[in-house]
């Protein structure tokens, strides 16, 4: 169970996005694309990969793209499940 840090430079398609894994963009932008649309823009503090990460490992529906130079952490999904909900 890890934190990883990366970096992405601007206009590049985020490949390694995995199930049963969470991103936080830490700076920067990321746009999440469906069937080669634009559907939203994710900013510093927000999430990627939400849709997966704690379900199966099915492939995301969705693609991502930086939109400029930007900063992901990579969160494995079983350290969330160490977080006791209350």
């Amino acid at each position: 169970m890890n934190l990883t840090n990366h970096y992405s430079h601007a206009h590049n398609e985020l490949t390694d996005i995995r199930a049963g894994h969470l991103y936080l963009v830490s700076s920067g932008c990321v746009e999440r694309l469906a069937q080669g649309k634009v559907i939203k823009t994710i900013g510093s503090g927000d999430f990627v990969g939400e849709e997966n990460v704690m379900g199966d490992e099915a492939e995301s529906q969705f693609t991502y793209r930086t939109v400029e130079p930007t900063g992901i952490f990579d969160i494995d999904g079983e350290l969330l499940s160490t977080i006791p909900v209350v």
